[in-house]
């Protein structure tokens, strides 16, 4: 073998690594920014393309949706028991002020 076939051979395999890993990070990446929609579906069904292994199969989609949809429900639980607190400090603060109150003008 010689050293043009080994860099040649070296490069095939390697440089091809790299650019798979470059585009990659880029799938892995993919934002928004300027770009429209259309564009941003364009750029995301190329790397895609390019990158079919980071692609979820249906059973990871349908979990993921899954797990968003328990977090969600989740959340909004905690968000409905803190204003119901935040209302059951209120109500007592108010009752001990009323409280407070009549025993100011009770007379002694």
């Amino acid at each position: 073998m010689t050293w043009n076939d080994f860099i040649q051979e070296f490069n095939d395999k390697f440089d091809n690594q790299m650019t798979m890993k470059v585009h990659q990070n880029k799938f892995n990446n993919i934002k928004k920014g300027y770009m429209s929609v259309t564009e941003v579906v364009r750029k995301f069904n190329k790397l895609a393309r390019l990158c079919p292994h980071l692609m979820p199969t249906e059973d990871e989609r349908i979990r993921a949706l899954h797990t968003e949809y328990r977090l969600a429900q989740a959340k909004q639980e905690r968000a409905k028991l803190f204003e119901e607190n935040k209302k059951e400090k209120s109500q007592s603060k108010q009752n001990q002020e009323i409280n407070r109150t009549v025993r100011e003008t009770e007379p002694s």
